[in-house]
């Protein structure tokens, strides 16, 4: 995004929010799913939004719900319970 035009939405604003979060849930030992990086590392990043360059397109969104869909599983079993689970180390989430 221009940053002169929407700064407050402007990617270097976007990796400030998502450090403030992961700070926040770090601290608190909430767990998170972090789709901003997930997107940003992805290999074909570009490949991955709308025109508008804004939005995600039907391949963006599918790796968004595999994203969600690994976090969750790690946390709710088969029956849709939450796991008995310790948050002792949110980077398990990513694995």
């Amino acid at each position: 995004l221009e940053e002169k035009t929407f700064p407050r939405f402007s990617n270097n604003r976007l990796l400030q929010y998502n450090y403030i979060i992961k700070k926040l849930c770090s601290s608190y030992n909430v767990p998170i799913i972090n789709s901003f990086d997930t997107v940003q590392n992805s290999s074909n990043k570009n490949d991955l939004f709308e025109n508008d360059g804004i939005h995600l397109n039907i391949k963006g969104l599918n790796l968004l719900f595999d994203n969600v869909y690994q976090a969750f599983s790690r946390l709710i079993n088969y029956e849709g319970l939450l796991k008995e689970y310790e948050f002792t180390n949110i980077e398990e989430l990513k694995k």
